[in-house]
């Protein structure tokens, strides 16, 4: 028999998460808390898949979903400002490796190398 899951799927600020499991943890071996592992069909910043948790505690079932799209929302936007800052980080560097490379050039053709 093939057992089919239900697909949960929510809106984070416009990115189509799935919620694929539901896990526990103790962080540190004393804190619990609730990890939702979400999937998204299109990346967010260069993620396809990532955790978000919320502390292991009653909620209700509006108060649970309203946590986790919270949280989701949250950790999208940390994800989506790590993906530029690492971009714009690339392009400068990727600039400064130019401007080495011409100087290494540079001296080459200075001491009879290039």
């Amino acid at each position: 028999m093939t057992e089919v899951k239900a697909k949960v799927e929510i809106d984070l600020d416009g990115h189509v998460a799935c919620i694929e499991d539901i896990t526990g943890s103790l962080v540190n071996g004393e804190v619990p808390e609730i990890l939702f592992h979400l999937s998204f069909e299109k990346p967010v910043g260069n993620c396809v898949r990532f955790p978000i948790s919320i502390p292991a505690r009653n909620y209700s079932q509006g108060l649970l979903l309203v946590s986790i799209i919270e949280e989701g929302k949250k950790r999208v936007r940390e994800i989506l400002a790590d993906y530029e800052s690492g971009r714009i980080r690339n392009a400068a560097q990727e600039e400064m490796q130019k401007k080495l490379e011409y100087k290494v050039a540079e001296y080459k053709a200075m001491v009879g190398l290039g």
